[in-house]
């Protein structure tokens, strides 16, 4: 048996969208009960089965679906010609049957509904973790990006689950060059409502820049920032602040870290402000971070050039005029590592 081979085996026919339909919402179980991975490494391998008997999944099984499952393996870091060139054997060290089933899936209309609540459920584990430490496929890859990545492909309304997917606390070091996913969307489809609302809804700031630039230690950028975009497109600025209040009243932002040797207590998160750090990320930065004084000097930049409010920074009057109640924070251990704003 091999180091990274599966325990827990999901069989179907991957020709039958019943079966396909049966096997995602047994998918789901497995991830809403934290039973996916088993000593953080994902446990769950899905495989046909019919009268010839028990055989792995193989690319060709994703249908008419075998070049976006392609397009979504070919994004992954090491990139993905390896994983469907040949034929997958029993002893191959080749885990992308999540990817088949979620290719296959795509190509029926009446289980759409089943693709996405097995899609929101790897996002709200994903997300409950809130470390890739949690979700490695192998040695090299996380568990469920290209599901996610293909679902938006075919439907853009769905490209927040996989900006929601890009947890605060990813090691870069190791599950790198995952921007992509997100930034071919982007230059797909421009600063869409719903690439808007992607962006708004991604906890990683390195994943909202990523999707404009593809090197988080320069300035330079191979698409428009989405700030330079809301300054040339004011009469989008209304929508964004709509999607920004929305979304900080819907569910609870996620930290990198806390110190959870803390009681609740005891902990200071006052220091975390979520809505400044969506609007610093507007815009490209390199050493910003690092600079009291660059960083002061930017958040004193008026967002629009027009209005004139002398000694006061724009952004106070136009990027948070948001409702009150939002500008009180709670703060709460509930779920790790998360910041509830009201």
């Amino acid at each position: 048996m091999n180091q990274f081979d599966k325990n827990q085996i999901i069989t179907l026919d991957i020709q039958n969208p019943q079966q396909i339909e049966l096997a995602l919402a047994q998918y789901k179980a497995l991830l809403d009960s934290d039973k996916a991975c088993f000593n953080s490494q994902f446990d769950v391998e899905f495989k046909q089965l019919d009268e010839a008997g028990m055989r792995r999944l193989q690319p060709q099984d994703s249908g008419n679906n075998l070049k976006l499952l392609q397009s979504a393996l070919d994004l992954g870091q090491e990139g993905g010609a390896h994983h469907y060139d040949h034929t997958i054997l029993d002893d191959t060290e080749n885990y992308i049957s999540e990817v088949i089933l979620f290719a296959a899936a795509l190509q029926y209309p009446e289980i759409k509904q089943a693709v996405v609540e097995a899609a929101k459920a790897i996002v709200a584990y994903s997300r409950r973790q809130n470390d890739t430490d949690e979700m490695w496929l192998d040695d090299m890859r996380v568990f469920g990006v290209e599901a996610l990545y293909m679902l938006a492909k075919t439907d853009i309304q769905y490209a927040y689950l996989l900006a929601q997917y890009f947890v605060p606390y990813w090691d870069d070091e190791h599950a790198c060059g995952y921007e992509s996913y997100l930034s071919v969307l982007l230059h797909e489809h421009g600063w869409h409502r719903e690439m808007i609302k992607a962006f708004i809804w991604c906890d990683n700031d390195n994943f909202r820049s990523g999707m404009f630039k593809n090197d988080q230690y320069s300035e330079e950028c191979d698409y428009q920032p989405l700030g330079e975009y809301l300054r040339e497109n004011p009469e989008s600025y209304e929508q964004f602040k709509a999607l920004v209040i929305a979304r900080f009243q819907a569910e609870p932002v996620l930290l990198s870290h806390v110190d959870t040797m803390c009681d609740e207590e005891e902990e200071d998160l006052s220091g975390h402000q979520p809505v400044i750090s969506l609007y610093q990320s507007l815009f490209p930065h390199s050493c910003f971070y690092d600079d009291e004084e660059a960083k002061n000097s930017f958040m004193a930049i008026p967002f629009f050039m027009t209005m004139k409010k002398p000694k006061t920074a724009l952004w106070q009057y136009h990027f948070l005029a948001v409702p009150s109640k939002m500008k009180r924070m709670i703060y709460s251990k509930k779920s790790n590592h998360r910041l509830q704003v009201h």
